[in-house]
């Protein structure tokens, strides 16, 4: 037979790593390998044993893909522990004299700038959204800027489109998009700088973290409450709630758990952690911390196959 008259079929034929790697896929999920680590990965199993067959019902990869997706850890749905946590948990009414805490990680994003004003315009809109939403108020910001931080995997992740460094004053017109703006995280802290010194200037108490403000904003919110004053903690984040939950003990004054993304038709939820904590029950409140970082949370990967809601 010719040349020309033979036929292989496509399983049949050798292929190159490279020209297989983009159709490598896990549950119908791509992954990424590196041909190169692979083959050393082989050749080592090789020296190692003669029987490599068992070494097969293991994943060759540099990341396990159960803990891994697209070189980032496995990004769980934080909200479906809080939701699972509050179901069948009337919403509660609240003191009107209650010591407000405030988490400013989500108004920074939830005030919407105005086109062709300076930053200083800016931050006026900011002043008055907390001085006519929050009587007395502790407001609690993230830090920016400090080197590396254990939420760095996550940041990277939320990065999409980001505009060049500026250097911020007062008085100069502001950027146009303000999402690329403060996706960037030296002009973020700059930002946040401005409005320290414009909410001091309005008489706001103001604590600012060296990394992120989850911890920080609780621990405010429960030295209050050891004070015997209410408190209503306005924060968006499931890991401010899960902190709340696991801290609060019977012999602080109520704590109220307020996130302004969760509507009703009524209006705004407020959750008195005490009720969520009675609900819950002893052994999952005194779990919760494990609970939340083994199903996977900003700074764990989420496990494939393993919601926070089943386990």
């Amino acid at each position: 037979m010719s040349a020309v008259e033979a036929a292989i079929k496509g399983n049949d034929q050798v292929r190159f790593l490279d020209h297989l790697h983009p159709a490598i896929k896990v549950d119908k999920q791509k992954i990424n390998i590196h041909p190169n680590h692979l083959f050393y990965r082989l050749i080592a199993i090789a020296q190692r044993d003669e029987n490599t067959t068992p070494y097969f019902d293991y994943e060759l990869t540099a990341m396990p893909t159960s803990l891994f997706k697209d070189n980032f850890m496995r990004k769980s749905v934080k909200s479906q522990l809080a939701q699972a946590l509050e179901k069948s948990v009337q919403s509660s009414g609240e003191n009107p004299q209650a010591m407000h805490v405030l988490d400013c990680g989500a108004p920074i994003h939830k005030v919407k700038w105005q086109k062709n004003v300076t930053y200083k315009d800016i931050a006026v809109p900011y002043v008055n959204y907390v001085r006519t939403r929050y009587r007395d108020c502790c407001i609690v910001f993230d830090g920016y800027g400090q080197g590396p931080t254990i939420k760095d995997h996550e940041h990277q992740r939320r990065i999409g489109k980001t505009c060049a460094d500026i250097q911020l004053s007062e008085n100069i017109k502001a950027h146009s998009d303000q999402q690329t703006f403060l996706s960037n995280e030296k002009n973020k802290s700059q930002f946040i700088a401005l409005l320290n010194r414009c909410l001091e200037a309005d008489g706001q108490i103001l604590h600012n973290s060296t990394g992120d403000a989850d911890t920080l904003t609780v621990e405010t919110a429960l030295l209050f409450a050891r004070q015997e004053r209410e408190v209503k903690v306005v924060a968006n984040d499931t890991d401010v709630l899960i902190l709340l939950m696991y801290h609060w003990n019977a012999n602080m004054a109520d704590i109220y758990f307020h996130s302004e993304v969760k509507r009703s038709k009524k209006g705004l939820k407020v959750w008195k952690v005490q009720d969520l904590v009675n609900k819950a029950g002893k052994v999952v409140t005194s779990h919760l911390l494990f609970i939340h970082a083994w199903s996977g949370c900003d700074t764990t990967s989420a496990t494939y196959g393993h919601g926070k809601t089943s386990l």
